[in-house]
């Protein structure tokens, strides 16, 4: 898996559930920390699916939308 089809995934499973908590606070501020978890528990989830290889998972930074 490419680090671009993975961003591709990412924002179009994991980021409007993401959007719609923010949406849903008092505040509607954007929720970095819940991103960049969310972020990192989806390419560790790749790594250990075999997906991704340890390169990949070491070297992808977090995108910059997070």
């Amino acid at each position: 898996m490419t680090k671009d089809s993975a961003i591709n995934w990412f924002c179009e499973w994991i980021l409007p559930a993401i959007e719609k908590r923010e949406e849903s606070t008092c505040n509607k501020k954007r929720n970095t920390e819940l991103r960049v978890v969310a972020w990192s528990e989806y390419t560790d989830a790749l790594f250990k699916d075999g997906r991704i290889t340890t390169d990949q998972f070491k070297e992808w930074s977090i995108p910059g939308f997070i």
